[in-house]
């Protein structure tokens, strides 16, 4: 005797699992979370449903085929926990197309997404529309897919009249809306309707104060460290600034003035009714957003640097004289603090001769030292220029773009562009690109400037001025700091006895 044959699982008959997507062009048509819910609710109680799970979206656009809730409704199908799927509309499924409907009917028809094969019960789709999976599959089938289509092609009109409006308004000079950039903020278009693009005082001043310090060859590190102290700026949103958002700012393009827009993921300057770039008054100089961006730009292979706030004046500075590595402070329980060699100390490599020292005893040596050299003399900041920087940066986009016009129509005269645009970047190329740093005076003694920083400040100011302290192992005998021991290494002058003319960076190394 035959044994009957196996159903396959289905749901609890007659429940419902309801999917609900409001994005911001829903509410232009007036829609509601509430409402549609309403309406779906409406719709399960008319089939005689019972409603056994909600799920909303809420600002998600139907382009985003793993959005949380819609995953969920999806899965209560394939688990079994309802036997109808009630949604308000199909645009609210998908704005992706048939490729999503495809995935939508392997779950009406209960396939397996690995093999294809149907593993279960058919699920019913409803929709406040009057769509039902219930009626002719085939009809069923192609309407689905049709409105998904529908979907799709509104959700592409609906970017290009974006995209359309955003031209337009900023091809005005006008702001095109959403929040300004770093800098940045939004004015009354003294020349008509709408809002412009006007500098933010203090953001501005930050963004300079950086660009400034990365000019004068200030290690990313210490301006970092700079940008999160009392005298820096905070970030608009995070509590402290990252090494890539600061990065960003200062290479972004509105700093330097420039105006873009991106389109399937190509930037390009938005231009005027005469085909002339857009611009917003600039925070750098081209020259100045062209060196910055060549200064900072992440360089491949390398690692990013040590970014924690320095607990001792010389963290980061002292290097140990038998292997040149950088010397870490070491506490021990009882709170005695030394700076040592980490190599042969759990780290890979050797040291012929691992160096120790008492922290506050090289503390104390290197601040008298120091404030003996130069506590008297004026302290300086460094102002930088430089020239021939922008015109490196505007070959570079002229090659890219006749490339590109290249690729498009491999036409003589395409290839004659693109050979022009390669003379011009090699002429550029060949002009020395040197920052020229001028030292201004503060006011203040260098002894005062030490005696009004914490830690982190005084650290700064050691690092601008010795480009290394090297640290020799110490002898048998000695219960003080033996100055023998210690080579420090000045910059090129920057505080003593220097007058503000401009100075080259890479001049002369003076040995303190």
């Amino acid at each position: 005797m035959r044994s009957p044959k196996r159903l396959p699982p289905a749901a609890p008959s007659a429940t419902a699992s309801i999917y609900v997507r409001l994005s911001r062009e829903a509410r232009e048509e007036n829609l509601s979370k509430g409402g549609m819910e309403a309406d779906c609710r409406a719709t399960a109680e008319r089939l005689g449903l019972a409603v056994v799970a909600v799920h909303i979206d809420d600002g998600i656009s139907g382009a985003v085929r793993d959005r949380s809730e819609f995953v969920a409704w999806l899965d209560d199908a394939r688990s079994l926990r309802a036997d109808t799927l009630v949604t308000w509309a199909v645009d609210r499924l998908t704005r992706e197309g048939v490729n999503v409907a495809a995935m939508i009917l392997d779950v009406l028809e209960s396939k397996d997404v690995r093999t294809g094969r149907v593993v279960g019960a058919p699920v019913r789709l409803v929709d406040t529309r009057g769509m039902d999976s219930s009626g002719d599959d085939t009809s069923f089938r192609f309407s689905f897919v049709i409105a998904a289509e529908v979907a799709r092609a509104e959700r592409e009109r609906m970017r290009e009249r974006t995209r359309a409006a955003y031209r337009r308004l900023a091809s005005s000079g006008r702001h095109s809306g959403g929040v300004p950039p770093f800098g940045f903020r939004t004015i009354p278009n003294p020349n008509g309707p709408g809002k412009v693009l006007a500098q933010a005082p203090s953001e501005a001043a930050f963004v300079r104060e950086a660009a400034q310090r990365v000019l004068t060859g200030e290690p990313m590190v210490s301006v970092l460290r700079w940008a999160n102290g009392p005298d820096g700026h905070a970030p608009r949103k995070a509590a402290r600034w990252s090494r890539v958002a600061l990065r960003q700012v200062l290479t972004g393009n509105a700093v330097a003035g420039r105006v873009v827009h991106t389109v399937d993921g190509r930037t390009s300057p938005v231009v005027d009714a005469h085909g002339d770039p857009v611009t917003i008054p600039a925070i750098l100089t081209p020259d100045e957003s062209a060196a910055v961006t060549a200064a900072i730009a992440p360089k491949s292979g390398t690692r990013a640097q040590w970014t924690r706030t320095p607990t001792r004046i010389l963290s980061g500075i002292l290097r140990c004289a038998s292997c040149d590595t950088p010397l870490q402070v070491a506490v021990r329980s009882d709170g005695h603090a030394t700076y040592r060699c980490q190599i042969n100390q759990g780290q890979p490599g050797t040291c012929p001769r691992s160096v120790s020292v008492t922290a506050r005893f090289i503390d104390e040596y290197v601040e008298a030292e120091f404030l003996t050299a130069w506590g008297d003399s004026p302290e300086y900041v460094r102002h930088a220029s430089v020239a021939g920087a922008a015109n490196i940066a505007a070959a570079e986009v002229a090659v890219a773009a006749a490339l590109s016009d290249l690729a498009a129509d491999a036409t003589p005269e395409a290839f004659a562009a693109l050979q022009a645009a390669q003379a011009v970047r090699t002429e550029a190329t060949a002009v020395p690109q040197e920052a020229v740093v001028t030292l201004t005076p503060t006011g203040r003694t260098v002894a005062e400037a030490w005696g009004e920083s914490d830690i982190p400040g005084r650290t700064a100011l050691l690092a601008t001025n010795y480009s290394t302290i090297v640290v020799r192992p110490g002898g048998r005998g000695f219960r003080t700091l033996d100055p023998r021991r210690v080579t420090m290494i000045a910059q090129p002058p920057h505080i003593a006895g220097v007058s503000a003319e401009p100075y080259r960076r890479g001049g002369a190394v003076v040995d303190g």
